[in-house]
């Protein structure tokens, strides 16, 4: 279930009870003042009797016993930490997650990375890896196509130096394994290029950044922890999910979102979080289709929480200069299936 379910702590001081595993339980949903700001969770006890898989919010203060420490994983950093005995607020050591950032494009170029280049023109033509920030040495490339091109080229920069140029008749490659891979902390320049014929349709430039290993070292680490944890699957994608996104991994989010949305396809808050990493990608329509269920799910389940997010998802869409309100319905023609949400023809409920 969501964060809002798991017994926020608030203002009030916590106590240490007896020992036991957390297993957040099915409850109403309720949308209340001072609402939990998840921003860790528990993962050992570590001679304390916190339980296990407890979330910890912006606002708890924490009485550590003397002799005793607390563990835990931060989402806004990735890593895990340890807090030894005495009164403790979480604030002071693990700030909020936020989520309303934006790609670096043409039109938002506000949140642009700094890059070697200041010349550079950025862009956000490529759709994987959806953001500037990548995990991996290898990345998988996709890119808007272009109805009028019949190939594209890919390229890599380091600098002036080219590392990797292939052509395509698609819209995707893989980086190859011969080619030696993105290093930490350089600035990438990727070039891609629409061709029909021998003539260029059009060609635009975007921005690559590999987190450091020991940042990865470090989000890997609390992310095992959290894969160890006797909580639901849902509940640790989500986890996963606010690591990822806070160190601006968004490709590495939305993999992991849709992964679990395919366990779990009934669930509101996955397809309202799915819909706000693809805005956070910069892609509405792939976000729309994705809030629309959201709302569909939270209006049948009575969840206002989740709906009043879906409702300002698509809000925030709406006001998207061509961008349509509503994709067309299909047309299901079988009398077993009913149009949805989705813009596909699924068993109604």
């Amino acid at each position: 279930m969501p964060y809002r379910y798991l017994g926020c702590i608030g203002l009030t001081s916590l106590w240490f009870g007896a020992s036991a595993y957390y297993f957040p339980a099915k409850a109403k949903p309720v949308v209340l003042s001072g609402e939990c700001n998840p921003v860790g969770r528990v993962v050992k006890i570590a001679n304390s009797q916190l339980p296990i898989g407890k979330v910890l919010c912006y606002q708890d203060k924490l009485r550590i016993p003397t002799n005793k420490q607390l563990k835990f994983v931060c989402f806004v950093s990735g890593q895990n930490l340890i807090l030894s005995a005495g009164s403790r607020r979480v604030a002071d050591y693990c700030g909020g997650v936020s989520y309303k950032f934006r790609r670096c494009t043409t039109q938002n170029p506000v949140h642009c990375p700094n890059i070697r280049n200041p010349n550079i023109s950025v862009r956000a033509t490529l759709f994987v890896p959806y953001s500037t920030t990548v995990m991996g040495g290898r990345p998988n490339f996709s890119w808007e196509s272009d109805p009028q091109a019949d190939q594209y080229s890919i390229e890599v920069f380091l600098g002036k130096i080219s590392l990797w140029k292939q052509t395509a008749s698609t819209n995707s490659l893989a980086y190859p394994e011969g080619v030696a891979p993105l290093q930490p902390s350089n600035a990438y320049l990727v070039t891609v290029t629409a061709y029909r014929g021998n003539a260029t349709i059009s060609s635009y430039n975007s921005v690559l950044n590999r987190i450091s290993d020991q940042k990865a070292g470090l989000m890997q680490a609390a992310i095992g922890d959290i894969d160890a944890l006797p909580i639901p699957e849902t509940e640790k994608t989500l986890d996963k999910d606010r690591i990822y996104v806070s160190q601006g991994l968004v490709s590495e989010s939305i993999g992991i979102l849709k992964s679990q949305l395919e366990q779990d396809k009934l669930n509101p808050t996955l397809h309202r979080v799915l819909g706000d990493r693809f805005m956070n990608a910069g892609l509405p329509k792939e976000a729309q289709p994705l809030f629309q269920e959201a709302e569909f799910l939270a209006s049948k389940e009575q969840d206002m929480f989740e709906l009043a997010k879906a409702k300002a998802g698509l809000a925030e869409i709406a006001a998207i200069p061509g961008i349509l309100s509503k994709p067309a319905m299909p047309n299901c023609q079988s009398t077993e299936t009913t149009p949805k949400r989705m813009g596909a023809c699924f068993p109604p409920r």
